[in-house]
């Protein structure tokens, strides 16, 4: 059995924080500002960007935004 100081920590990441930004942009490949460059340069010329592009930078925004819900009605684990 594994003992709890040899566990892992889990660390929590603030929706919309500096540390959220960094964490998307790795998987997204663009900050959120340039994602908001996007949007508006594809919104007034969509020539000007990709629509792939445009997804992606919609979707990283989404996702920065984004607030957790709990859905079950379990009490929750007592992780630090």
């Amino acid at each position: 059995m594994a003992d709890k100081k040899q566990q892992p920590t889990i660390q929590r990441i603030e929706p919309g924080s500096k540390a959220m930004e960094q964490y998307l942009s790795v998987g997204y490949g663009m900050t959120v500002d340039q994602a908001k460059l996007i949007i508006a340069e594809r919104d007034k010329n969509p020539a000007l960007w990709p629509y792939e592009e445009y997804k992606k930078a919609k979707a990283m925004l989404a996702a920065f935004d984004a607030k957790p819900v709990a859905v079950s009605k379990r009490k929750g684990s007592t992780l630090k």
